[in-house]
């Protein structure tokens, strides 16, 4: 709910605010099967009713916490959902993710009990799978993209 609210969360960013709201959105998707869109009130009456997603005990539906109701005034928030629902971004998301996941097991599959060579050193080690660490120099990499690149499995660049 947090990620939701704020757009970020300590260890976590997101190149806009818009992703960040709408990664809390699927996120909570993904925990309770529902989708409140980004009605931050149905999202708080849900979890508070189900103490199952460890929100804060002391909260409880029908009450919001201020933190909360300040965020549905905030005119970035606003304007950063408005945008998500505009481009439809959250649809795009779960699409990205459903393609990143299937070509992540793909990797797996086709690099399971290869040889490989580490892109750092050149060495040559037979492969588990898609990640692996060269036993020489340690360097740990995909072998489906060694050069780190964190869009590797998208098509379109």
């Amino acid at each position: 709910m947090f990620l939701m609210t704020h757009g970020a969360l300590p260890m976590l960013t997101y190149d806009t605010l818009a992703e960040g709201i709408t990664r809390g959105r699927q996120r909570l998707v993904e925990l309770t099967h529902q989708d409140f869109c980004f009605d931050l009130k149905a999202w708080h009456d849900r979890l508070a009713r189900t103490k199952s997603y460890n929100y804060r005990s002391i909260e409880r539906p029908g009450v919001y916490p201020k933190s909360l109701l300040d965020v549905l005034h905030d005119p970035d928030w606003i304007a950063a959902v408005e945008f998500a629902e505009q481009t439809q971004l959250f649809d795009k998301l779960v699409a990205d993710d459903a393609k990143m996941r299937q070509a992540t097991a793909d990797a797996e599959r086709r690099w399971a009990g290869r040889d490989r060579f580490c892109p750092k050193c050149g060495a040559t080690f037979h492969s588990v799978g898609d990640r692996g660490q060269c036993p020489v120099c340690y360097h740990t990499f995909f072998v489906s993209h060694p050069d780190g690149d964190p869009d590797w499995w998208r098509d379109d660049g």
